[in-house]
């Protein structure tokens, strides 16, 4: 049986320096998460690339406006491996039942708008534990009428929560001019596809960097007790506040570390600005800090608020 291929448009390689893991929507008003590794399927015929790729040619130039600031020529083609442990989601029905299984706190605590069957969403970052990704039949979903938690995906989706289930990949250049009135994309498999590569485990410097902001976020919270908060966002509002206080310390203590790793993605043809480095850090140990003491976090009062809110980092 032929493996089915994905690709991934904006980066050159795949690492698990830069990867983000799972993490709830950093605002108390949407459904979609943070992190993880966005896909879809690969397509071979002319002019074809990937649905994402076609979604962002043909929605009123948005691909041009991205070039501008995130290279779209550059992209990956990967495998998963056999034991991959992907959960695929077809229906509405699916949806309801895994928001029972496992329900997401963070809406029934935070989110502003009524929670009915058509917007009420699982937990990502829980549901990450149990599964490697998830792969959404978004056309299928949206015909049904009957949820919105996929509206704004807007294509067949694959995104994993992790990179161990990636049997290999290959760096890709896709051939385009974005100017054109009909952008015809195209790959020229002899000679823009690099040789498979595995994918590394993170690097020395990573966990360095790792373990402080996780020694320093420790430190500055080691007073603070969830049950003292009068609701949700008085507690996560405070928790983001000293994540970036953990940003700010570790950007500057570890400053050699940081740049070690973007020298050695450099190496490997991807630019990545420093900040960006240690902010997926910071909200990789954000992410396991909420996981941990979710146990907690869930006999909090729900927020009062109705105005729209952003927990920036």
């Amino acid at each position: 049986m032929k493996e089915t291929k994905y690709i991934t448009i904006g980066t050159p390689i795949i690492s698990n320096d830069i990867f983000r893991n799972i993490l709830r929507p950093l605002d108390n008003f949407s459904l979609k998460p943070t992190g993880g590794l966005w896909a879809s399927k690969f397509n071979l015929p002319y002019g074809k690339i990937c649905p994402w790729f076609d979604y962002l040619l043909d929605a009123r130039g948005i691909a041009r406006s991205i070039s501008e600031y995130r290279d779209l020529t550059k992209a990956t083609i990967f495998t998963l491996k056999e034991n991959a442990n992907i959960l695929t989601i077809n229906t509405s029905n699916q949806i309801l039942e895994l928001s029972k299984k496992y329900p997401s706190y963070y809406q029934s605590l935070n989110y502003i708008y009524e929670i009915t069957e058509r917007n009420t969403i699982f937990d990502y970052e829980v549901l990450s534990k149990a599964y490697d990704g998830i792969y959404i039949n978004y056309e299928n979903i949206y015909r049904e009428i009957k949820s919105e938690v996929f509206d704004s995906w807007s294509i067949d989706t694959l995104l994993l929560f992790n990179l161990n289930c990636i049997k290999e990949y290959q760096s890709v250049k896709i051939n385009v001019n974005f100017h054109d009135l009909y952008p015809l994309p195209y790959i020229d498999m002899k000679k823009d596809l690099s040789t498979p590569k595995l994918i590394s485990n993170r690097s020395i410097n990573y966990n360095e960097i790792y373990n402080y902001v996780e020694s320093i976020f420790k430190e500055l919270t080691k007073d603070i007790k969830v049950q003292s908060f009068s609701n949700y966002d008085e507690f996560f509002e405070t928790i983001i506040y000293y994540a970036n206080e953990a940003l700010k310390i570790a950007t500057i203590s570890k400053e050699k570390e940081i740049k070690l790793i973007q020298e050695s993605l450099k190496e490997n043809n991807l630019e990545i600005a420093e900040k960006i480095i240690i902010r997926n850090i910071v909200l990789n140990y954000l992410s396991e800090y909420l996981y941990q003491e979710q146990d907690k976090i869930i006999t909090l009062p729900k927020t009062p608020s109705s105005k729209r809110k952003m927990y920036k980092i």
